[in-house]
This record gives structure tokens, sequence and C-alpha cells, in this order.
């Protein structure tokens, strides 16, 4: 697992990385959470922020500038849209240490290109690289899933493409291939419609990658 470095020096906002602190269990499964040690341009030092607020731009100062947002409000229109969520998706598992996927992507050293933090920014990228907006109904296996072309690699604009489900899917190792059965099979020995909760907890992600376990519950 590749820790994600942050050199001293580093900006966030209005605070300067100067070291690391001892981590915290936090959370129902007490999970390690890395906090950076900060100096704020208001002349606070020594503050300790989570590693993962600093990255999502949540906290941008030691609190002396509470009224200040982390940017401007969403004005594209399209958090309605499924290459929206995709987006979202994407972010959190890479960037949010609670979500139940960060062991599998951000928590082994997966980062996301730095222009792609702004929606606009990947949207543009997609659509110029073969993203269309499909009818709602396609089936599963149809959609288009941002795939990344080495599964060690970070989501940047040279090691991502998009490709059908089905195609994503054929390349899960064999073993991994079982296991997705089994789930499937529990699902519906639960009474459960596999697809539909695929649908729910993993809209957006690349099968190879969350085939590595059962799939999270995303909340």
């Amino acid at each position: 697992m590749r820790p994600i470095l942050i050199p001293e020096g580093s900006v966030f906002g209005h605070l300067t990385v100067t070291g690391e602190a001892p981590r915290r269990l936090e959370g129902r499964n007490r999970r390690p959470r890395r906090y950076m040690v900060c100096d704020c341009d208001c002349g606070t030092t020594g503050h300790e922020v989570a590693l993962g607020s600093l990255r999502r731009g949540q906290v941008r100062s030691c609190g002396c500038r509470k009224g200040e947002g982390a940017g401007p409000p969403v004005s594209h229109g399209e958090s309605y849209t499924r290459l929206y969520r995709v987006w979202v998706s994407m972010k959190s598992r890479c960037t949010n240490d609670r979500d139940d996927s960060w062991p599998r992507y951000g928590g082994r050293g997966i980062t996301i290109d730095p222009e792609w933090i702004r929606y606009e920014v990947f949207r543009d990228w997609a659509r110029a690289n073969g993203y269309i907006d499909q009818p709602e109904g396609t089936p599963r296996p149809d959609l288009l899933a941002l795939d990344r072309i080495d599964p060690d690699g970070n989501y940047t604009p040279s090691n991502c493409q998009w490709i059908p489900m089905s195609e994503n899917s054929r390349k899960m190792p064999r073993d991994n291939r079982r296991r997705w059965v089994q789930w499937t099979l529990d699902q519906l020995e639960a009474g459960l419609d596999p697809l539909e909760e695929l649908d729910r907890l993993h809209d957006g992600h690349d099968l190879i990658q969350i085939d590595q376990g059962p799939p999270p519950k995303i909340v």
C-alpha cells in the first residue's frame, strides 16, 4: 500500500503543512486516520487537521475564517447526471478515508489528476474521449465505465478510458469472478435484484477494483 505523501510546505488554503501528527482511531471500525500539523497564515501554529479534510478542501484555515467556504457553489447544472455521479464517486473513494471503498483506492495510494478536482475539467475530458449520455434504461452491461488501463495507476487522462461494463468485467481474474458469482447468488437468495443492488452501490465504479471484496454499502 503506497502512502499518500504530503511534503512539508504544501499549502491548502490558508494552511501550510509543517509535519504529520500521530494517527487517530476514529469511526465505528476504529480505522486509523492521518492528521497533518499545519500553520495558519493568521499566526496560529501546530493546528492538526485530518488529511482527507485538507485534500478535499473542507478545512482551509485554523478556524479563523469560518465564514469562508471551500469554493464557489456548483453552477454547471449537471448534478443530476450519471457523469457527475461517476465523478463524485471517483473523488470520494480516492480522497475520503471514510468511504467504504477507500482501502482499495486512496488507501493504497490511488490519486486523481489535480485538474480533475474540478468537475468541468473532468467532464470535458470525458466527452472528448468516448463518454456519451446513454438513455435511461440502458442495460447495465452496456453502460460506460471509467476504466483505469493500469489498475495500479492513478485516475489521469493518460491512464483512463471509457469501456462498457461487460468488457470491464471480462478483465477480472478468474477467482474474482467466482466471488462475484457467489455474491450474486447471495443477493438472489435474499430476494434482491443483483443488478439493482449494483446500480445502487457502485454507480460509476470500475469493476476490476470493486471485485476485491463484497460490494461495500454506500449510504
